[in-house]
Order: structure tokens, then sequence, then C-alpha cells
């Protein structure tokens, strides 16, 4: 039976992606030049906000939860999008239209931690 550090675990996974996407990001605006540089802030600023959101969610987790085994296979299966999404994030105009479905992920991620 899963265990409440096994959907923490499943939760930091989810936040190693968002910290991957986060920096491919910082990446991209380091390298951008004009107008992308402050376009690059509208991806950034909400990734970095659900990013300080999620990590707040895995410290307060309910160990107790009681559909534990349902939460681990959705945290599962939005990792899974959130991954999907960040490789479609290949530059600022595909990471602007992706950004919702990228914070929509995380979002859900968070509310399976019970928050």
């Amino acid at each position: 039976m899963p265990t409440g550090q096994d959907l923490v675990e499943s939760a930091r996974a989810a936040l190693a992606i968002l910290d991957a996407l986060i920096a491919q990001a910082q990446a991209s605006q380091d390298a951008a030049v004009g107008n992308d540089v402050d376009k690059w802030d509208q991806v950034l600023t909400p990734l970095q906000n659900e990013r300080s959101k999620l990590a707040a969610a895995i410290i307060q987790v309910d160990m107790t939860a009681p559909a534990m085994q349902e939460a681990i296979d959705g945290l599962s299966n939005q990792a899974n999008r959130l991954t999907s999404i960040a490789a479609q994030m290949t530059d600022v105009t595909k990471s602007l239209n992706k950004l919702a479905d990228a914070l929509d992920a995380t979002g859900k991620i968070i509310g399976m931690l019970g928050h």
C-alpha cells in the first residue's frame, strides 16, 4: 500500500520537471533579445509562482490521505502531462501558448496534495 512518503516522492518528481522547465525558460530568456526578454518574464513569473506553491504543498502534504493510490496515480499522470507540455515549450511564443496547460497541470498536482 502506498504511503505518504510515496506521495511526496511523486510530487518531488513533478517539482523536478517544473524546475527543469523554469531553467529552460531562464536560459532562453538569457539568450533572448529585444521584446522577447520581456515575453519570457510572462512565462517565468507564473511558473516560478506555481513552483513555490507546489514546494509549499509538498512540505504540508497530509500523510494520512485516504485515497493514497489514487493520489499517486493522479500525480504520475499530471507529471507525465507536465513533461509533455515542457517538451513543446521551445520558444517564447510556444511557451506563452502552453503556459496555461503547464500551470493547470501543476495546480492539479497541488490539489492532489490536499491544498
